[in-house]
């Protein structure tokens, strides 16, 4: 019993294959991917192209070519006749994946990619906005002013934002330090030690290392300009030539610009 009821399905597949109808098209046509208009297009067939049917739904058939389905309007194929043999397949024609598209949905896609643009600028605007108010609301940090040390003993100049500590002076049990004032941008020069700081006003004039009171002589705020002197050997950086008073070393300072 098995065997009669496989031949009889092997008989009725060789019908089938035999019945399979050959249609050419009457023009060129879509392939769509479902019976409808509604469907997206597969490919594309030209006039007098030869394919076979699947199914005939009436309107719309199913269609073979080349190995791939699909489903055309049953109106625009032609049955072969027996007799008529089957002309050389022509190469699938590329697909323009918009060509369906009517103009109010091209025009929604564009309004939508218009519309995800200008989200994306609103919100980078708002990041932007966001992140300047949080550095408005942070904290300012100001930096620590520092200022000039001498030690009165041995000389040594510091340039801290606190008192050094006193011990280990070379030439006495502990250093003596006093204080020149805050740092700034103004060359100021001792006659009697020697001592060159930058300051914001001139320092004070008690405890210099020579035994004496400082002599201050302002050389100029700071500049990008060295300037030498032959005398005393300090180097300083102004904009314009020192003035020559109260050098260490002579009456007047003899500056040569470096």
């Amino acid at each position: 019993m098995r065997k009669v009821i496989l031949l009889l399905l092997v008989c009725q597949f060789a019908v089938t294959v035999a019945d399979a109808t050959l249609y050419t098209t009457t023009q060129e046509l879509k392939v769509r991917r479902g019976a409808g208009n509604k469907f997206d297009t597969y490919y594309k067939l030209k006039k007098s192209d030869t394919v076979e049917i699947l199914e005939n739904n009436g309107l719309w058939m199913k269609i073979i070519y080349r190995e791939k389905e699909g489903y055309v309007q049953s109106k625009f194929l032609k049955e072969i006749p027996e007799d008529n043999s089957i002309p050389e397949e022509a190469p699938l024609k590329d697909i323009d994946p918009y060509e369906d598209l009517d103009p109010k949905t091209l025009a929604g896609l564009i309004g939508a990619i218009l519309l995800m643009a200008g989200c994306r600028k609103l919100f980078e605007n708002y990041r932007k906005k966001k992140q300047a108010a949080v550095a408005a609301d942070a904290p300012v940090v100001k930096a620590k002013p520092s200022y000039w040390f001498v030690c009165k003993n041995c000389n040594q100049k510091l340039r801290t934002t606190a008192k050094p500590s006193s011990a280990y002076c070379l030439k006495a049990p502990d250093h003596d330090w006093i204080s020149l004032g805050q740092a700034g941008d103004n060359n100021y020069h001792c006659r009697h030690c020697g001592t060159t700081v930058l300051t914001t006003k001139q320092p004070t004039e008690k405890d210099c290392f020579a035994g004496v009171l400082h002599t201050w002589t302002d050389l100029g705020p700071i500049g990008t300009k060295h300037f030498y002197c032959r005398d005393c050997g300090i180097t300083v950086m102004t904009k314009e030539e020192p003035t020559n008073i109260n050098c260490s070393h002579a009456e007047a300072h003899r500056w040569a610009e470096l």
